[in-house]
């Protein structure tokens, strides 16, 4: 076969361990922000597809933190912020500003009914996101919000355009006040 194209098979990886928000409002893009600045926050997509991919699919969930359930429409906001591969090695200072490729207000993101468990076994505790607006859509490549409002799983896919580190900043998700789902994890994919 001549010219055959493969698709790669990737499984689901974390890119945002179950936990509660990062901050109480937005990420604010304005100092500290470059890659070196924030390397502890960020997820290396090359440390877990390896540097064969263009595409990253992103679906989310909310479940239990300190003993509060998410519950059906329960929500959150989210940022996703990109970093390309540093100049050098990793440790070298070099340019590498923070890169917005998304947002979701404090009350965009809902938490449907459907049921998921975060080990991959048969415990419950959480339930997936089937629906978003986003605020933010101005990423250069294809960005594409598949959303099912129906209590399926509701998938961000985009066009990865050399991003090497992503960030997700998620907040209005302390399950302080009613309405606002507990804990909120990630789980990545590529193609």
């Amino acid at each position: 076969m001549i010219g055959e194209i493969v698709t790669p098979q990737y499984p689901w990886e974390t890119l945002r361990a179950l936990g509660a928000e990062d901050g109480a409002a937005a990420i604010s893009l304005t100092s500290g922000d470059t890659y070196h600045q924030q390397k502890a926050n960020c997820v290396d997509l090359h440390s877990l597809f390896g540097e064969k991919f263009a595409g990253i699919i992103i679906i989310m969930y909310g479940g239990t933190v300190s003993a509060q359930s998410a519950a059906n429409n329960d929500a959150f906001g989210f940022d996703l912020v990109g970093y390309r591969a540093p100049k050098g090695s990793l440790s070298q200072s070099s340019v590498n500003p923070a890169i917005l490729i998304c947002s979701c207000a404090a009350t965009a993101a809902i938490v449907g009914t459907m049921e998921m468990s975060p080990d991959g076994g048969t415990t419950k505790t959480s339930k997936w996101v089937d629906s978003m607006t986003l605020t933010n859509n101005d990423w250069p490549g294809t960005l594409n919000k598949f959303d099912h409002d129906n209590n399926r799983v509701c998938q961000l896919a985009f066009d990865a355009c050399g991003v090497r580190f992503l960030r997700p900043w998620v907040h209005g998700a302390d399950g302080g006040q009613a309405g606002e789902s507990p804990g909120v994890g990630m789980l990545i994919s590529a193609y």
